[in-house]
This record gives structure tokens, sequence and C-alpha cells, in this order.
């Protein structure tokens, strides 16, 4: 297989453009990363994570910092008429996640991840996609996606989907980017309930930008202001303008990435 065959489209961004354009970007485009590039030129490359650690370690506005500030340097190219299986080998030995894909005449034309070419998350998880998320993922996603017409899927307790085979909790876990940066689930809704029953809890926070989440502080804070516990007015203001205090951080836009309810019956 090719790795023209199983790469994804990429997007680019000039390296002068703000943080905060960047992560429009992204939640626009439906991807996981933007490929840097001035002209011909591929600089780098600038994930959601990105934005969201160097940012917040330089306590800056990412409407103030340039993509140049926060990309990782040097991105490693690719042809995309060699084979997935060279790419993937190349991967392990610079232990990098993802290539940007040129075309015969050097063109930037696609992103392939390391878990397009089966290596999950570079040995911390598993060395090629288990049968349980090829089933859930290409199978179940897919056919409820493009042949029912559903145009949206919530995932209860999703922050397990994160979790690598000793229950730790994965940075970029494999099986929430390739859900995120399928092809056919692009413009899916895709709102996750960002816990856990072995304690994790992300709202604000998790994967990438392309998830929603479903808001548990909304649920707790509302609540708690209706029932008339004390010192809840400020809280219960926030949480109706969107919860920014939460979404902001992560470069997520308060207007898409909380999906809020009262009565939940957990």
């Amino acid at each position: 297989m090719l790795v023209k065959d199983v790469m994804h489209r990429a997007v680019c961004i000039d390296p002068q453009e703000s943080l905060a354009a960047a992560a429009r970007k992204l939640r626009d485009e439906h991807v996981g990363c933007l490929a840097v590039c001035r002209g011909a030129q591929v600089l780098g490359v600038l994930t959601d994570r990105d934005i969201v650690v160097r940012s917040a370690a330089q306590r800056r506005d990412p409407g103030e910092m340039t993509v140049r500030e926060a990309m990782s340097v040097g991105a490693l190219c690719y042809a995309h008429n060699d084979t997935a299986e060279s790419a993937a080998g190349l991967m392990q030995r610079r232990h990098v996640r993802r290539l940007i894909v040129l075309d015969a005449h050097s063109h930037v034309i696609g992103v392939v991840s390391a878990t397009d070419v089966g290596l999950g998350n570079l040995g911390g998880w598993v060395s090629r996609p288990p049968p349980c998320e090829v089933v859930f993922y290409k199978d179940c996603l897919g056919y409820w996606a493009s042949d029912m017409g559903v145009d949206g899927f919530r995932f209860d307790l999703a922050s397990i989907l994160g979790r690598d085979e000793n229950g730790r909790l994965m940075a970029n876990a494999p099986l929430l980017e390739r859900i995120a940066e399928d092809p056919v689930l692009r413009g899916i809704k895709l709102i996750a309930e960002a816990w856990d029953a072995a304690g994790a809890y992300q709202v604000g926070c998790f994967a990438g930008a392309r998830w929603a989440e479903w808001n548990g502080r909304f649920r707790d804070d509302v609540r708690r202001f209706w029932r008339g516990d004390t010192g809840m007015a400020g809280s219960f203001a926030m949480r109706l303008c969107g919860s920014a205090d939460l979404y902001e951080r992560s470069g997520k836009a308060p207007s898409t990435a909380s999906t809020s309810s009262l009565p939940m019956t957990d």
C-alpha cells in the first residue's frame, strides 16, 4: 500500500498567521494538524496540542502569538508514491507521529499519521490497530454516518477511549485521532462525555478542537444555583455565557465546544 492511499488531505497555514486563526482553521477544516508553509517551502507542523501547550506555557493570548512561535520546526516530508510500510519505519526511527506528503513536484498534498500506517502510538499502546478498534471506527461509525445519515455521535464515558493498555491517559490517543481525522466523518458532530468511571475528568481539555464536550460543569453549577447554594451567581452566569473559562484555555470556541444540558440522569 502506498502513502497516497492512506494519507489525509493537507491544510496549510502561513507562519505569520496568529494561533487564534490557526485554531479556527483546525476547527473549520476538521483536521488535527496544519502544515506550516511559505510558498512551496514546508517549515513545520502545528497541532491543536501545540497551540494549547505553548500559549499556556508562555501565558500569552493566542491572538497575539504567531504560528511560527508555536509550530514544531523541521517537519519530515515523504513522497506520495512511497510505501506506507517505509513511512512507518521512518516514523519509528525518528520518533515522530506525522509526515508531510509531497507530490512529484514537491507540492504539499497530504499528511500521514502514525495511526494511518498502523503504528498506534508508536509502541505505547498497540503496534497495529486492534480488531475492536477497527470494527468500532470503520464499520459502526462509518455505517451510521454514510449509510444511515446520522449527523453526529455522543460518546458515553469517552475518556476511556484515550487510555493505554495500562490505564494511563494518553496525550494523543490514536483512536480519538482516527475518529476526528477520518474523511467519512468529516462534518459529523462528535460529542464526548469527557470523563470515565476510572476518575478522569477532562471537561475543557478533551482530545482536540474537533471534539465538542458534554459540559458537566453546566449541569452541576446550574443545579446548585437553582437549589439556592450560596456563592453560585458568578458560576451560573459563566455557564449561561458558554463556559469560556473552560474552553478558551484549550483553544476551543465555547459556542461550538460546549454541549449544555440540565435534565441529565447522572
